[in-house]
């Protein structure tokens, strides 16, 4: 029920209440001094917190139905032993699936710099760790828009935020994630730990102002991902909503 709660605030837009202590200032070899935003909760990372929590319960009970000596108490018709093994055998298979879930995970990073935005999308293959990195320039930065993954289920449509960053050199193929394309960077941002919508406005506003930049070098340029509060993000909704 916690997550599937949290899955519910999630796709009703609450998906970072708070600021994060993980977004922190990091210096790169080459670029220098500037911010990185790790990986947040995903559904991905959420269904594996499932299935090792199903898989270990399902090893609890096996273990209290093997140990369990007293039948007098229990319904009847009910054979511990077996229940154990049901239960023994669910459990090992939902934490395979957890490890494979893990072993095939594709986490995410995104660095903010005084020169440019780098985007860092790792993955495993077999027993290889691949790391695709692709970096934009403040001035090759065309447009910046904001726009929506839109996904039809059985319960309705389910909007991924997006940022695209338009630019006029080709991103080659092999750098590309299947939300790229040619001349457009794409930051899923579900898999990012920064709210939305400052990071969208943190982005558009290092383009715009190139006099600006210099803040990311900062020691507290973290803070400049801080999102305004819930309350005041509720306030901004409902004037959007009543513009429309």
């Amino acid at each position: 029920m916690l997550i599937l709660s949290v899955v519910a605030f999630r796709d009703g837009g609450i998906r970072n209440a708070l600021h994060s202590r993980r977004i922190s200032g990091h210096v790169h070899p080459e670029l220098g001094l500037g911010i990185v935003v790790p990986g947040g909760i995903t559904l991905y990372s959420l269904t594996v917190a499932m299935f090792i929590f199903n898989g270990l319960t399902g090893l609890a009970i096996s273990a209290l139905n093997v140990y369990t000596t007293d039948r007098s108490e229990l319904p009847h018709g009910y054979d511990p032993r077996t229940t154990a093994i049901f239960a023994l055998v669910g459990g090992i298979v939902l934490l395979l699936m957890a490890m494979a879930f893990i072993w095939f995970r594709l986490p995410t990073t995104l660095g903010l710099y005084p020169h440019g935005i780098e985007r860092v999308v790792r993955s495993r293959k077999l027993r290889r760790n691949n790391a695709t990195v692709q970096f934009v320039h403040w001035n090759d930065i065309e447009g910046i828009a904001g726009t929506d993954i839109v996904t039809r289920s059985g319960y309705g449509d389910v909007r991924t935020p997006m940022i695209h960053v338009h630019t006029p050199g080709r991103i080659p193929p092999e750098a590309r994630i299947p939300h790229d394309e040619e001349h457009t960077l794409a930051i899923v941002c579900t898999w990012l730990i920064a709210e939305p919508n400052t990071l969208l406005t943190l982005i558009r506003r290092m383009s715009a102002r190139p006099n600006d930049r210099t803040l990311l070098a900062r020691e507290d340029a973290a803070e400049l991902l801080r999102p305004p509060p819930l309350r005041e993000r509720f306030r901004m909704a409902r004037h959007q909503e009543a513009s429309l």
